[in-house]
């Protein structure tokens, strides 16, 4: 695969990542403050993240999972299903 392709794969993912961790934000009225108190993860990185600026890593992502099921009571198995559709096919 050529450099260009992978680089424009980095970007989409980045991007669909952000909007769709932003509509679960809004979708559930939750706060950066609110995930990061109970992950871990600072406001930052989640604001960096929400900004399409970087992309966690496989550890925040079970990280940011497990906290949004415990602040929304929804399936960490469907958080992370649809976190990581949006990742790759969004």
């Amino acid at each position: 695969m050529r450099k260009g392709t992978n680089k424009k794969r980095e970007q989409d993912a980045l991007k669909n990542f952000s909007s769709w961790l932003e509509k679960f934000m809004m979708d559930h009225k939750l706060q950066a403050k609110q995930i990061s108190k109970a992950s871990g993860i600072h406001p930052n990185v989640i604001s960096n993240w929400r900004h399409a600026r970087s992309v966690p890593n496989g550890y925040s992502i079970a990280l940011l999972a497990s906290s949004l099921a415990y602040l929304t009571e929804q399936s960490r198995k469907d958080i992370l299903d649809n976190m990581v559709t949006a990742m790759l096919w969004a």
